[in-house]
């Protein structure tokens, strides 16, 4: 399967730094934005994830099982 694209417009000094960065590293401008977003969605999940582990409350000796950790998160 294809990957999809989408179109996205920066300003000139975004586009700068973009390309100053994809130079530094030898790679296209499209790899540079592509591998941000996918650092951005990394950072994302693991605060998401944080989030979801501190709503979780638990004495140091009690466990949780499985179950009731999955229901705290949907």
């Amino acid at each position: 399967m294809k990957n999809k694209r989408i179109h996205v417009t920066f300003d000139d000094t975004t586009l700068e730094i973009i390309s100053i960065i994809a130079k530094k590293e030898n790679r296209s401008l499209s790899d540079v934005v592509r591998r941000k977003v996918e650092d951005w969605f990394e950072n994302y999940e693991d605060q998401y994830w944080a989030d979801m582990a501190s709503l979780i409350k638990v004495n140091e000796e009690d466990t949780i099982p499985a179950e009731e950790v999955w229901k705290c998160i949907k």
